[in-house]
Order: structure tokens, then sequence, then C-alpha cells
């Protein structure tokens, strides 16, 4: 599936950002992160939302943080083959003087055996993409690291773009069980226990990055409006999407039930999976 597009992840930032805090607060009681903990974090995105909520908190910040300067590297946000990759993000130097930061680069991977804790956003939700990404989380944990990741179930927007902009003539499927979406709890364990981490020790909840609000809302139906509007202008079809893009928005709206009486929202819906490597002189 193609990732969702540039400005549409921008768009989404706020949510995003709340979303990982929220994370966070219900699970950092029994992370152990301190001042000595060396971790990694998906993106600068993440590492400034985790600064700026340890210091809001009055936590200590950890020892080090890495953050590799690549999507594929890590998580995040693939790119489909005729997509051009995303423009990397230059590290705020104002933000390395408050912590200890590397950001990576294309020649760099974090090593194996290293890291305290692991953060990271995984914006897949298939088996033959998601499991090495896991892998990779994995191996960088020192034994008795935790890695807390949440991974895209369903992208409403996304989905709305791909339906909008696909052609009647789809092709047919012929993705085997490993290509499918990520649907239920125990696929996600299975997943996390495949690349290592101790059973037992894997906990998963479902979670939303929800957008609400009408300001919030109108700015991102403009955007998606934007990007529809030039790409089926380039196909001499810029006028055909608007109908079926009004039922698809008002699809996923009510979804949460955001009627005509409700609060409006869009939920793009998660896995959180936090997890511990296991430690081999514990066995």
């Amino acid at each position: 599936m193609a990732s969702t597009p540039e400005s549409i992840t921008k768009a989404l930032a706020p949510s995003r950002q709340a979303f990982y805090q929220s994370i966070w607060q219900e699970h950092f009681s029994k992370l152990n992160l301190n001042g000595s903990s060396n971790i990694s974090v998906s993106d600068i995105e993440m590492a400034e939302t985790l600064l700026s909520w340890l210091k809001d908190s009055s936590h200590d910040l950890p020892k080090s943080i890495s953050i590799p300067s690549m999507p594929s590297n890590f998580t995040s946000s693939p790119t489909s083959p005729t997509q051009t990759p995303f423009p990397p993000r230059t590290l705020d130097p104002t933000l390395a003087k408050v912590a200890n930061i590397k950001l990576l680069d294309g020649t760099e991977s974090i090593p194996d055996d290293s890291l305290t804790h692991a953060f990271a956003h995984i914006n897949i939700y298939h088996h033959t993409l998601t499991l090495p990404l896991l892998k990779q989380i994995f191996y960088s944990l020192l034994p008795k690291g935790i890695a807390v990741i949440s991974i895209t179930k369903h992208n409403p927007l996304a989905s709305i773009l791909s339906s909008i902009l696909s052609t009647s003539s789809r092709r047919n499927s012929t993705s085997s069980l490993d290509d499918a979406p990520i649907s239920t709890e125990q696929e996600i364990r299975d997943l996390a226990e495949k690349a290592g981490f101790e059973i037992g020790k894997i906990r998963i909840s479902e979670r939303r990055i929800e957008v609400r609000g009408q300001e919030e809302l109108a700015r991102l139906r403009g955007e998606m409006e934007r990007i529809l509007d030039m790409a089926m202008g380039q196909r001499g079809d810029a006028q055909s999407w608007e109908r079926g893009f009004d039922g698809a928005w008002e699809a996923e709206i009510g979804k949460n039930g955001g009627g005509s009486q409700g609060e409006r929202a869009l939920g793009v819906e998660c896995w959180v999976v936090v997890a511990m490597k296991w430690d081999l002189l514990c066995a």
C-alpha cells in the first residue's frame, strides 16, 4: 500500500504528538526510564515530543537518544516504489543542547545490544514489512530492554486517497496471508514473538490518533482535496472525484460517532506494543 503523502503526515502531527504522550504517560511507571537510559526514537518529531514531555513532567532526560536518518532504517513512513522519498528533516541545533542526541547518517545503524529503550511508530501494517522492523528493534535492545511501538492498523486518510485514486479496474489481489493487513491482537503478538521478544512480556492494546475540532478537520480536508485535485487534474479528470470524496469523508467521520449531532472526528487506529527483550541469564 502506498504511504500517506508527507503533507498529510505533517497535518496529523499535533494529534500524533498527543497520542505519543498519552502512551508514555500510561506506561512510564513501568519503563524504568531515567538519566542512565540509552534510547532510540523513530524520528526527530518523536524526539522533540519525548523531550518536551519529559521536561514538562519533571522526569530525567535520558543519557543518549539515537535517531535514524531515514525512515527505512527503523520505522516511520515507508514510501511506495513510485513515490519520491521525503527529504530528510534536519536536527534543530537547540534540541541537541538539551540532551545527548545523535542523528545517524545513511551509513550508520544502531548497534546490537546497545539500547535500554526503543520508542517507535511503524506506519506499516503488513506482516512481511513489519516483522523485519520489529527484529531490528529487538536486536538493538540490551537484555531486559523495553520497546514501546505503535503500529498503524487503519488510516482512514490513506484509505480515502487510495479509494479515490485507484481505477475501477483494480487488479486482483494475489497476496498471501503474510502480506495481509494485520487485523488482530494475536497476529501482532505472533509477530512480536517471532521477532524475539519474550513470551509473557508482550502487552498489546488498541489506541487511536484522533483529529477533532472544526478547524483541524477543515485543514486536513483541505489538504486532501488539494492532493486529489492535483492528482486527478494530471489525469484530465479534475472534477469527478469530488462526490466520491464527500461520501468517503463523511463515512469515516460517521465511524467515529460524528453525525450531525455528535462531535466530529477522524481516528487513525493503532496497535500499541510494549515488549521486553529476553534475558538469557534469567532463562
